[in-house]
C-alpha cells in the first residue's frame, strides 16, 4: 500500500492544485489486480482524483516513470 499526502491549505473549487503522482506495482503470476482509492479525510471534502491511467506492460518493456 502506498499513501500520498497533499496540503490543501488555500485550495478550493477554482484552484484545486492538482499534482501528478505515480505508483508502480506488479502482479507476478496473477491475472488481475484491484486498484482502490480511499480518503483519510473525514467528512465530505476529501481528495479529488482525476485522469487516472493504468498501463499494463511486460516487466522488461515498461516505460520509465519519474
Amino acid at each position: 500500500m502506498r499513501t500520498f499526502s497533499f496540503d490543501s491549505a488555500g485550495r478550493g473549487f477554482r484552484d484545486m492544485g492538482y499534482v501528478q503522482q505515480t505508483a508502480v506495482f506488479t502482479t507476478l503470476l496473477h491475472t488481475s489486480a484491484t486498484l482502490t482509492f480511499a480518503s483519510t479525510t473525514p467528512g465530505y471534502a476529501g481528495p479529488a482524483i482525476d485522469d487516472v491511467v493504468v498501463q499494463s506492460c511486460l516487466l522488461v518493456l515498461c516505460p520509465p516513470t519519474g
